[in-house]
């Protein structure tokens, strides 16, 4: 009785070995070591796969290559193309090894010249749809402007929403978001302008890299900066901060957050920042000029006896490239206070120290002045 049994469970366990062996994926690990089985799920981070003792999951982060049956691929290969999507069928015909002329390997190549030219005529068609979009915005932009006018930007708006839509993960769809956000931006509907281009930063992040995305939104504050709209300028550095605190430029935004309040008269707000900036930005290629900056609101705001003693100490911790702007603020304040020996005595420093520097031919100017003074009296 017992010997049928055991027959009939070694029959299973043959049949069993020999339809796995029928499909075979096989990971390489980076310390060498095979393994061989069925990867039956893949994740951003992690790979499962099926082995004789039973599941194993592996972190791709320790994985050398991943290589699946060839039977396997051509199945998932055939599906995508049925189900035309070709991106993910080229991708997938291509792993294929193909090793000679057969059949089977002419019918892969005609299934991949097939899908290069699917993907051809799709992005020829998307392209014409958002050309349609855009010349459509540019033709009501250049209208004579009228209220009535305003909602003829809805039907583009509609387009592009419908081409994100049937074509996501495209640069066709990012260029659509973005024509989005011009439309509400010529209706004046700014909630909505920044609704939009807060999408359309998270699809560049999500489809490319936030250091792309981040670099639009720079791009952005730095045309308000130019324009001197330094509040609009403000919000949208702000917003990089917010938005991509590890931006492979965060340095150059809090320099340039303080500047825009300084620019904007707001000494109040942009002194600390300079402040913060110095300190937690040593190396930055920007520490010159914000040092310079901080040098200037003491000139500005304190009164001259305040002032030369915050910029003694800052003239101590400055870098040498900073330090004529500090001299030199330091020379005016005594000259403004007519303590003309220690303004002419700070002035022919700057000439001695900096003979190359612009400012050096400000402080000879200076000592002119005194000269003349003197000799007047």
């Amino acid at each position: 009785m017992c010997k049928p049994i055991l027959f009939i469970i070694l029959t299973v366990l043959i049949l069993f070995s020999f339809t796995s062996l029928a499909h075979s994926d096989t990971i390489t690990l980076k310390t060498g070591k095979v393994i061989s089985g069925l990867i039956t799920q893949e994740e951003e981070n992690t790979i499962t796969i099926n082995i004789s003792i039973g599941t194993a999951i592996f972190s791709k982060d320790k994985i050398l290559k991943i290589e699946y049956d060839p039977d396997y691929l051509l199945d998932l290969a055939d599906e995508y193309f049925k189900d035309k999507d070709y991106k993910r069928a080229l991708k997938t015909y291509g792993e294929i090894p193909i090793s000679s002329e057969d059949e089977e390997n002419s019918i892969i190549k005609e299934k991949i010249a097939q899908c290069h030219t699917e993907l051809r005529n799709k992005e020829e068609k998307i392209g014409k749809l958002y050309q349609q979009a855009e010349d459509e915005y540019n033709e009501i932009k250049s209208l004579k402007w009228h209220y009535t006018n305003l909602s003829k930007y809805n039907k583009v708006i509609k387009d592009c929403n419908k081409l994100i839509k049937d074509y996501p993960k495209t640069e066709i769809s990012l260029k659509a978001q973005y024509l989005i956000m011009r439309c509400y931006e010529e209706q004046a509907e700014y909630k909505k302008r920044f609704k939009a281009l807060d999408k359309y930063v998270d699809m560049t992040a999500r489809y490319y890299d936030e250091d792309r995305a981040a670099a639009f939104l720079k791009d952005i504050a730095d045309s308000h900066f130019e324009s001197k709209e330094y509040k609009e300028a403000l919000k949208h550095y702000k917003y990089v901060i917010k938005k991509f605190p590890d931006y492979s430029q965060i340095d150059y935004i809090h320099f340039r957050i303080a500047l825009s309040y300084s620019q904007n008269y707001d000494y109040k707000k942009s002194m600390p920042a300079y402040k913060r900036f110095i300190k937690n930005y040593p190396e930055s290629h920007y520490l010159n000029e914000a040092y310079e900056g901080l040098s200037e609101i003491y000139y500005i705001v304190y009164k001259p006896k305040k002032a030369l003693a915050s910029l003694q100490k800052l003239l101590k911790k400055a870098p040498q490239k900073a330090k004529p702007d500090i001299y030199i603020n330091i020379a005016e304040i005594y000259y403004n206070m007519k303590e003309l020996d220690k303004a002419k005595k700070g002035f022919e420093e700057i000439i001695r120290l900096y003979p190359n520097n612009p400012l050096s031919f400000v402080a000879q100017k200076y000592i002119r002045k005194i000269q003349e003074g003197n000799k007047e009296n």
